[in-house]
């Protein structure tokens, strides 16, 4: 198949930074995490604060939280510069709205340009998948988590 001057990929804006308050923690030791404004509630951050303690980091000191409202977009770029970003965790975020044009599979860690990313399963799949007796998408998201924090 031949592609004409008009076959190619429409890619919307992001927004330049997202807002002070979707922002929670310092990212003292260089990891983003992007959310769901949706799934900003005790139960999930709970959640997210015992995934992030397996690996030794707590969220209000080492961790960058973004809270992505539904339909907003964000540049990580920028924000991995200015904040010294050298991880991403994307929990159900798509990463399109992270302006991530690249292919990424789920749990499987992605190095670009000298920044790890991470797509995950969403906190409220996880939160579900708890109460079962088998959890594939946690033991997969443990397995990616030990391969960019090997320390843990």
């Amino acid at each position: 198949m031949k592609n004409g001057l008009f076959d190619f990929k429409i890619i919307a804006a992001s927004d330049p930074a997202p807002s002070p308050d979707l922002i929670r923690g310092h990212g003292r030791k260089g990891l983003g995490v992007l959310i769901s404004a949706l799934e900003d509630t005790p139960e999930q951050l709970k959640l997210l604060e015992n995934i992030l303690a397996a690996v030794q980091y707590r969220l209000e000191d080492d961790a960058l939280l973004i809270r992505l409202p539904e339909g907003a977009r964000i540049q990580t770029g920028p924000i991995s510069r200015q904040r010294h970003i050298r991880q991403w965790v994307l929990f159900g975020v798509p990463p399109e709205r992270a302006s991530l044009h690249f292919p990424m599979p789920m749990n499987i860690p992605i190095q670009h340009g000298g920044v790890t990313y991470l797509f995950a399963p969403s906190l409220e799949a996880l939160n579900q998948e708890r109460l079962q007796e088998k959890r594939p998408q946690g033991a997969a998201l443990w397995a990616a988590l030990k391969a960019i924090f090997p320390k843990s």
